[in-house]
C-alpha cells in the first residue's frame, strides 16, 4: 500500500509539471460531455473500527460524469456500488463481515495536460446502507454518512477510453447512535476504466468548417518580382464565417510547396463574427527556387486559416491555382519593375568591369569626373565586343509598354545579353545600368513613349555644369546634381558623345509635355523591386581587346576635353576677369593640364592680388604634383588670411581645411589630418560627411589606404563664398 501511495504522489506531481501546449486548451478541446466508468478500490483503515480486527476492504462501483461546456474544468459525478468488508479475525472470522451499498454525488476538477494525460481532484458525499448478516443484533443493517476526497490520474489510450489511478480518502460515520464500531477514516488506491461519449475532435469526420472561401484572385506571378511579393499583394481571397458563433484568434497564411521555406502569415485578426466576410490580400516570401523555373509553370498554392472555435483550434485550407513566369518575364504595368533586372551583384559583371577599369587605368584623367569617365569606358567596352541593338521580333518594348492589355514581355538578364551580344532597348538599358552600378555609379532609367533608355549621376554640382559639358541642356539637374542621359541603343553605331547628345535630345523635346517622360532612379525603384538573385557561374564571356577599349576611351575623352575647355577659353577671350581665369585654371587642372592651369591661376592673381581662390588652387597643383609640404605651406598662409578677415567659417575656409586635411593624410600625418577635418566639419557637417575617412584612421593603420585616398580629387575653389 505504501508503494502504491508513493507512485500516486509521483504521478500527481508529474502531471502538474507536464506543460500544456500554450496554443491549445486541452481541457476544453478534448472535453467529453458524458462518461460511464467502472471502479475498483482497495481500502485500508487509518482510524476507528473499535473491534481492532484487521479487514480486507474493497469497493466495486459504477459512475457517470458530466462535463460542463461553459466550464470544462468542472465535472459533476454520481457513483454507486458496494463495499465489501471481510474480517480477518481468526476467532470470529465472519461475525463482522458486511456489505455496504452506497451512493455518492459530487464534483471533480479535471485538467488535461495533453490529449492522453489528465489529473483531477474530486470531492463527494453520500449515504451507505451496511448489511451485517452475522450479527445477533439487528442484522438488517446500519446507515452511514460518507464523505470522500480523491485524486484522479488518468491515461487515455483513445479519445473514448480512459484508465485512471485513483488514490482516495473516505470517512464513514454511522447514523445509529449506538452502533459506532465501524466508524473511521479509510485510505484506498483504486483503478477506474471509463467509456466517454462524443466525437474525437482530431478525427477527419469531426473537422469543423466554419470558414467559406470565395473569390480567389491571383494573377500570373513573375519570378523577377520575388522581393516585391514579400510586402505587396500577389492576389486576394475572401473568407466568411458561416458558423453560428464568432471565431477567435484567426491566422491566415499562404504557402507554395517547393518555392517557399514555410507559410507566409498574411494577416492576424482577433475575431470574425458570424456571417462576416473579410477580403484578405495575399503576400508570399518565395525562396530562390523561384528563379530556376523556365517558361510558364502552373502552380497550386494553399491558403490556410487557423482559428479557435468553441475553445478548440481549427485549421481549414483552400487551394489556389495560378501561373508562374520565369525570371526574364514581366508586364509593363509599372515601369519601375525593370529595376529588378538591374543586377550589380552579378559576379560575371563584376569580373567584366574589373577588366575594363584595368584596361583604361593608365588613360584615366585623375582630376576629372570619375563617374563620367567610367561610363565612357563601359560604353566603349561594349562597342569593342560588338554588342548591338536588335528589336525584339515578337514583343518589342514599343508595342507592350503603352498598351492597355497586360502583355507579357521578356527582359534579358545582363549576363545573357553579354553572352548573345544583342538586345532590344530594355535589354541594353538593364545591361548598361547593371555595369555602371557595379563600379559604383548611381543610375536611372528614362521612359518616353515607346522607349526606355539610360541615365547616370555624375555627382557634379549642377551649378558647375560647364565642367561636364558647356551646354546646360546636355545634363539633367536632379536635386542639385548633374545626370547624363544616354541613348544606349546607339551601341555599335556612334561614339559616347553622340549617344549622350541623342539621349539629351529625347529628354528635352518633351519639356512641354513632362507627363510623357519619366526618370526613375534605380536605387529608389529597387527599394520595392529588389534585384533578382543569381547563381555564380563562369559564363566564359569574351572581354575584347583592352587596348582597343583604351584607345576609344581616349578619343572620346579628348572630344569632351575640347568641348569643355573651348567654352572656358571663349569666356576668357570675351572678358579677361579674375573669375574667368580662375575657372579656366580649374578646368585645365581637372583635365590634368597642370602647367597651363598654373598660368591661368597666376593670370587671375595678376588681376587681383587679394583674390584668394587662385591661391588655394595653386596650392592644389602642388598637391597634384605630390609636393605635399609645399601645398600645406601655401594653404596655411591662405587660412591665416581668412582668419584675419573674419572669414574662418566661410566656404573658402571649409575647403582650405579639407585640403589641408587631405595633404596631411597623404603624408600619413593622421592626427593633423583629423584636426583640420574637425575644423572643416565644424563649419558644415553635411558638406564634409563624405570625407569622414580623414578622421577615422589612426597612425596604426596601413599606409596603403592613405596612398589610395591620395588619388581622390582635390577640391578646387571657384568662388570664395
Amino acid at each position: 500500500m505504501k508503494r502504491i501511495s508513493l507512485l500516486a504522489c509521483i504521478l500527481l506531481i508529474g502531471s502538474f509539471l507536464y506543460s500544456q501546449d500554450g496554443k491549445i486548451n486541452n481541457t476544453a478541446y478534448y472535453r467529453t460531455p458524458f462518461s460511464l466508468g467502472l471502479n475498483y478500490t482497495a481500502f485500508n483503515p487509518l482510524s476507528g473500527i473499535e473491534t481492532g480486527t484487521p479487514y480486507n476492504i474493497f469497493d466495486l462501483s459504477g459512475n457517470v460524469r458530466y462535463t460542463f461546456k461553459a466550464l470544462p474544468l468542472l465535472q459533476a459525478e454520481l457513483s454507486g456500488g458496494m463495499s465489501q468488508f471481510d474480517s480477518q479475525n481468526t476467532l470470529e472470522p465472519d461475525k463482522w463481515d458486511s456489505v455496504n451499498y452506497f451512493g455518492l454525488g459530487g464534483f471533480r476538477l479535471n485538467h488535461k495536460t495533453s490529449k492522453t494525460f489528465e489529473f483531477g481532484l474530486g470531492l463527494s458525499g453520500g449515504m451507505a446502507q451496511g448489511i451485517y448478516e452475522n450479527l445477533d443484533d439487528d442484522p438488517a443493517g446500519v446507515r452511514y454518512a460518507l464523505g470522500q476526497g480523491s485524486i484522479h490520474i488518468g491515461l487515455s489510450p483513445s479519445y473514448n477510453m480512459s484508465i485512471e489511478l485513483v488514490p482516495a480518502l473516505r470517512y464513514q460515520y454511522s447514523l445509529d447512535p449506538v452502533f459506532k464500531e465501524m466508524d473511521g477514516l479509510f485510505f484506498g488506491i483504486g483503478g477506474t476504466i471509463s467509456f466517454r461519449f462524443g466525437k474525437d475532435p482530431d478525427s477527419p469526420d469531426a473537422a469543423v468548417k466554419n470558414i467559406r472561401f470565395s473569390d480567389p484572385d491571383i494573377q500570373p506571378l513573375f519570378a523577377a518580382m520575388q522581393s516585391y511579393y514579400r510586402d505587396n499583394p500577389l492576389g486576394s481571397i475572401t473568407i466568411e464565417n458561416t458558423g453560428k458563433s464568432s471565431l477567435r484568434d484567426l491566422t491566415i497564411s499562404f504557402f507554395q510547396s517547393g518555392f517557399m521555406d514555410g507559410p507566409t502569415i498574411v494577416k492576424k485578426i482577433d475575431s470574425l463574427e458570424k456571417g462576416e466576410p473579410l477580403s484578405v490580400p495575399l503576400t508570399a516570401v518565395f525562396n530562390k527556387e523561384i528563379f530556376l523555373t523556365e517558361g510558364i509553370t502552373p502552380l497550386t498554392g494553399e491558403v490556410k486559416v487557423s482559428y479557435t472555435f468553441n475553445n478548440r483550434p481549427v485549421e481549414q485550407t483552400y487551394p489556389v491555382s495560378y501561373d508562374l513566369y520565369d525570371k526574364t518575364s514581366l508586364i509593363w504595368d509599372d515601369d519601375t519593375k525593370v529595376a529588378a533586372f538591374i543586377t550589380p551583384a552579378d559576379s560575371a559583371l563584376q569580373n567584366y568591369t574589373s577588366f575594363i577599369r584595368k584596361s583604361c587605368k593608365e588613360d584615366q584623367i585623375p582630376n576629372y569626373n570619375e563617374k563620367l569617365q567610367g561610363a565612357v569606358q563601359i560604353y566603349h567596352a561594349l562597342n569593342e565586343i560588338g554588342c548591338i541593338y536588335q528589336a525584339d521580333p515578337l514583343q518589342p518594348f514599343a508595342s507592350v509598354s503603352d498598351t492597355e492589355n497586360m502583355i507579357v514581355d521578356s527582359v534579358s538578364l545582363s549576363r545573357r545579353t553579354l553572352s548573345k551580344l544583342t538586345g532590344d532597348c530594355d535589354d541594353l538599358t538593364v545591361m548598361y545600368l547593371s555595369l555602371l552600378e557595379t563600379i559604383g555609379i548611381p543610375t536611372a532609367f528614362i521612359t518616353v513613349p515607346g522607349h526606355i533608355y539610360t541615365a547616370f549621376n555624375t555627382g557634379a554640382d549642377a551649378r558647375s555644369f560647364g565642367r561636364i559639358h558647356p551646354d546646360r541642356d546636355m545634363t539633367i539637374n536632379i536635386d542639385g546634381e548633374l545626370w547624363i542621359p544616354l541613348e544606349i541603343t546607339l551601341l555599335g553605331k556612334t561614339g559616347f558623345l553622340e549617344a549622350w547628345k541623342n539621349g539629351a535630345e529625347q529628354w528635352n523635346k518633351l519639356e512641354d509635355t513632362p507627363e510623357k517622360r519619366r526618370l526613375y532612379i534605380t536605387a529608389e525603384a529597387q527599394k520595392v523591386f529588389r534585384p533578382i538573385g543569381l547563381t555564380e557561374t563562369d559564363l566564359g564571356l569574351q572581354y575584347g581587346s583592352g587596348e582597343s577599349i583604351s584607345m576609344a576611351f581616349r578619343k572620346d575623352m579628348s572630344g569632351i576635353t575640347d568641348l569643355v575647355l573651348a567654352e572656358f577659353y571663349k569666356k576668357v577671350a570675351e572678358k579677361e576677369t579674375k573669375q574667368n581665369f580662375n575657372r579656366l585654371g580649374i578646368a585645365l587642372a581637372e583635365f590634368n593640364s597642370l602647367d597651363k592651369a598654373r598660368e591661368a591661376f597666376l593670370s587671375s592673381i595678376a588681376l587681383d592680388g587679394n583674390y584668394l581662390s587662385p591661391r588655394v588652387n595653386l596650392a592644389n597643383l602642388e598637391y597634384l604634383n605630390s609636393r605635399f609640404n609645399k601645398a600645406i605651406e601655401q594653404l596655411n598662409i591662405t587660412l591665416s588670411i581668412l582668419e584675419k578677415q573674419g572669414r574662418s567659417r566661410s566656404n573658402a575656409a571649409l575647403i582650405v581645411n579639407l585640403n589641408l586635411s587631405k595633404a596631411h593624410y597623404a603624408m600619413e600625418h593622421f592626427s593633423e589630418a583629423n584636426e583640420y577635418f574637425k575644423s572643416a566639419e565644424a563649419i558644415d557637417r553635411k558638406k564634409t560627411a563624405e570625407y569622414s575617412y580623414l578622421a577615422s584612421v589612426s597612425s596604426g593603420d596601413s599606409a596603403t589606404r592613405a596612398a589610395e585616398q591620395q588619388e581622390e580629387q582635390i577640391i578646387f575653389l571657384d568662388e570664395e563664398e
